[in-house]
């Protein structure tokens, strides 16, 4: 059996906090960490933003990832949100599509039975008009997708193939699982409305899926913050559970997991974001590439 080790990076996931030096961050609770078991010392990570490439390793020398145990609907101090999910939805992709002088720093982490290994990313964003996003689809990890603006308008590259941004679409109900990772940077780059089209279908029972937003305060730095979750899961057909965390003050996603049990075994993947607001931005190769954490 071939598997792939991404790149090996700490996992530590963050979402929105407060700095010391008064810019807002982003930050996820501790449940969303998966912990990686190292057998051997892992490989060092691309540096630039061209595409990472897949390291071809014996599998000894893959990092097994356990991601945690997901929270039951209702427990753990986790209450509903009132209000249509749909709404809930549009406001979500009105806080994509307006991100100005933000930016955040990615993960994709994929655990099956063929692939186990974590990318990252960055993204960057000026205002709505002058951004720059990378991003990996769950069903093709090895592959660096961008989307960014430049003078002739937006380019779209995705898993290698040049995209028409009017031509790009949001991630179906049954296309979800394999490409959520679109819909966090789509808003921005074509006006979509991937949120509310997904909650109002998830509501509707499309696919299978009972839908549950919730919410709950976390302690952070001595201070009370909010955290929404969306919870889409299946009562039929492939067993399939989807869970969105988002950031209550930005409306930002800062955790999107999607469990999904193949025949050969347990599946799984999760892409988290720390968030970084009222930051200067350069979109210049040379600013993208200073603005990189340092193990990327």
């Amino acid at each position: 059996m071939k598997r792939y080790l991404l790149c090996a990076l700490c996992l530590i996931f963050a979402g929105c906090q407060s700095g010391g030096d008064g810019k807002a961050k982003a930050v996820v609770p501790e449940s969303s960490i998966p912990v990686v078991e190292n057998t051997k010392p892992p490989a060092p990570s691309t540096t630039g933003s061209d595409p990472v490439q897949p390291k071809t390793t014996d599998p000894t020398d893959v990092p097994k990832i356990k991601l945690p145990t997901p929270t039951k609907v209702g427990t753990d101090g986790w209450v509903a949100l009132k209000g249509k999910p749909d709404e809930f939805g549009s406001r979500i992709d009105n806080a994509l599509r307006n991100l100005t002088n933000a930016w955040a720093d990615t993960q994709i982490v994929v655990t099956n039975p063929t692939i186990q290994g974590t990318n990252s990313g960055i993204a960057r964003f000026k205002d709505p008009r002058h951004f720059y996003a990378e991003y990996q689809l769950p069903k093709d990890p090895t592959s660096m997708s961008i989307m960014r603006s430049d003078s002739d308008g937006v380019k779209i590259m995705e898993s290698g193939k040049q995209l028409s941004p009017d031509a790009t679409v949001s991630p179906s109900v049954k296309g979800f699982p394999g490409e959520f990772t679109r819909a966090v940077f789509l808003p921005v780059a074509n006006g979509a409305t991937p949120w509310r089209d997904l909650l109002r279908a998830w509501a509707r029972g499309e696919g299978g899926y009972v839908l549950n937003v919730e919410e709950r305060s976390f302690e952070v730095q001595g201070k009370q913050r909010r955290i929404y979750r969306v919870i889409a899961e299946t009562k039929k057909g492939t067993p399939t559970r989807v869970e969105i965390r988002l950031d209550a003050d930005h409306l930002v996603p800062v955790s999107i997991r999607v469990d999904q049990p193949t025949p050969k075994g347990p599946a799984g993947v999760i892409w988290s974001a720390g968030w970084k607001f009222n930051q200067p931005i350069d979109l210049s190769a040379d600013g993208l590439d200073k603005s990189r954490p340092k193990l990327q």
